[in-house]
């Protein structure tokens, strides 16, 4: 017989444990009996140590984990076609809202959530980062938002019964994952979106602090190749802060919360508890939050709504702001800047970054990042070059001698990955300590080629492909596969999750990846 065991990699460890254990007592009573488990890696990385795992003997499989819009694709298309075979009078379906809806709606309402989640880079690309590619938290994900009163279901089905285009704002969609079923943001109701602008009252520092750690991690992601060299430990982290002024243990307070929220996460998964020794590295869930915090009007305007500030007027006029009445652009525009003047004005006085030194250069741009948003100007540009394999490229801004940056994040939420030289766009340019950066892409004018095929080139589908080199000592390796310029980076954690500890060269294997921003990057391999 084959007995699986489904979804125990749903339940606690202990659980699983246990589950395992049973299945090893059927199979030493029936002897011929194949029997699957479902565990977690995080199981799997604590029972490697010792548990049932070392007494027990077992084989073990890494089934290939399919992209968060693979995953939603395949969902949208199996309730489109259930509602195919059921007629039209087959009733009407009652919402947990209380609202009813018909068949012929249910139809509509499908043919909406292709549209949004599988149509819609954007989307999928927020999900996908701030549920850390985990296929069931991106599931919960897209179910808060698309029963988030701020998308407007009801509108997005009249709209496609209408035969009109199916459009969303994309200030509405950060308005549903952040704020979910609320019009603010509630901090207890959300287990995706941290505020990072609150200050814990037991470990008082600048409301940036957050922000600072995530950018300090993501540098050091930035200034490596292999990934086992982006982890910092706990008391490198401390001894780069105390230069600063933030004393050992505000600056483990905060990194705890940027733990249990998952926007940083420990070299063990075992371990959710900040201790000496610990290596941590940033999340793709880090790295969207930054991004927001940075450049989302939305995201910020929320935050500064729920946000505890240490001045009774500026509390005040921030409530005061946040209500209805009046010119509501003109209010949320006030309001981000009374509140981004105030969280530049804590930090001031809380954070003291060493001038001369070369390694705090990343935190003296931050503020002034922060503050472009004032000086957005929209201009014209020509891609001049863009290596997505980098992660950045540069734009001749028309009008300006100097290029202007343009970094893969930017690309994505623009839903791009890669640009050919000669593509005209029409983008939002500031100028910073670093020089001129494109911080948004508005329109496409004109394309020099072939950007748009290569789109999809990494994501979704396995693909065969060859090892081409692997250095067990550092801890990755490449892998070509035919048809693409660029090879996949391997990391260790992908061979180890696989059973393997080393690979040859030659090795012919089936892969799935994704584009991060250094490139093409394993997430999964399959080795016959």
């Amino acid at each position: 017989p084959c007995i699986v065991f489904d979804n125990a990699d749903q339940f606690p460890v202990e659980i699983q444990q246990r589950v395992f254990q049973y299945a090893n007592a059927i199979f030493e009573e029936v002897k011929s009996a194949f029997l699957i488990v479902p565990i977690t890696d995080r199981t799997v990385w604590q029972l490697s140590k010792e548990g049932p795992l070392q007494s027990y003997k077992s084989k073990s499989f890494y089934l290939p984990v399919p992209s968060t819009k693979k995953v939603l694709e395949k969902r949208i298309q199996y309730v489109g076609k259930e509602l195919a075979e059921q007629s039209s009078d087959a009733g009407q379906y009652a919402l947990p809202n209380g609202v009813r809806i018909s068949i012929d709606n249910l139809k509509a309402f499908a043919a909406c959530l292709e549209n949004v989640f599988i149509e819609n880079e954007f989307i999928a690309r927020r999900i996908g980062f701030l549920s850390n590619f985990d296929i069931r938290r991106s599931l919960e994900l897209s179910r808060r938002l698309m029963t988030s009163h701020h998308i407007g279901v009801d509108d997005l089905v009249a709209a496609y019964l209408a035969g009109n285009r199916i459009y969303i704002p994309r200030s509405r969609i950060t308005s549903g994952l952040v704020n979910g079923p609320h019009d603010h943001f509630r901090q207890d109701q959300s287990s995706f979106i941290l505020n990072l602008f609150e200050v814990d009252a037991s470990a008082i520092s600048s409301p940036l602090l957050k922000l600072r750690l995530l950018s300090l991690l993501l540098d050091k992601e930035n200034s490596v190749k292999n990934p086992l060299e982006s982890y910092l430990t706990i008391g490198e982290i401390e001894g780069y802060f105390e230069p600063m002024g933030v004393p050992a243990q505000v600056t483990r307070a905060n990194l705890q919360q940027l733990i249990s929220y998952r926007l940083v996460s420990p070299y063990d998964p075992t371990e959710d508890d900040v201790r000496p020794g610990q290596r941590v590295s940033i999340t793709t869930s880090g790295k969207m939050h930054r991004e927001l915090a940075l450049h989302d009007p939305v995201f910020f305007s929320q935050m500064a709504i729920v946000t505890g500030v240490r001045s009774a007027d500026l509390a005040a006029t921030l409530k005061t702001l946040s209500q209805r009445g009046g010119d509501f652009f003109e209010r949320m525009k006030k309001l981000k800047r009374d509140f981004l003047d105030y969280c530049v004005q804590q930090d001031s006085r809380f954070i003291k970054i060493p001038q001369a030194n070369q390694n705090y250069a990343g935190q003296l741009a931050l503020v002034d990042e922060l503050q472009s948003a004032r000086m957005v100007q929209r201009s014209r540009g020509q891609v001049k070059w863009f290596n997505a394999k980098e992660g950045y490229g540069f734009v001749d801004i028309e009008g300006h001698e100097a290029d202007a940056y343009l970094s893969l994040t930017v690309a994505e939420e623009f839903g791009q990955n890669s640009f050919d030289s000669g593509d005209e766009l029409v983008c939002d340019v500031v100028q910073t300590q670093r020089g001129y950066q494109v911080v948004g892409i508005s329109e496409r004018l004109a394309s020099a080629g072939k950007a748009d095929a290569d789109k999809s080139d990494y994501e979704d589908d396995l693909k065969l492909g060859t090892v081409v080199f692997y250095n067990s000592d550092r801890g990755f390796g490449f892998i070509k596969v035919p048809d693409n310029s660029r090879d996949i980076l391997l990391p260790r954690r992908v061979l180890n999750s696989a059973g393997l500890s080393t690979i040859e060269e030659g090795t012919e294997l089936l892969v799935q990846a994704e584009m991060q921003i250094k490139g093409p990057v394993a997430t999964s391999i399959l080795v016959g």
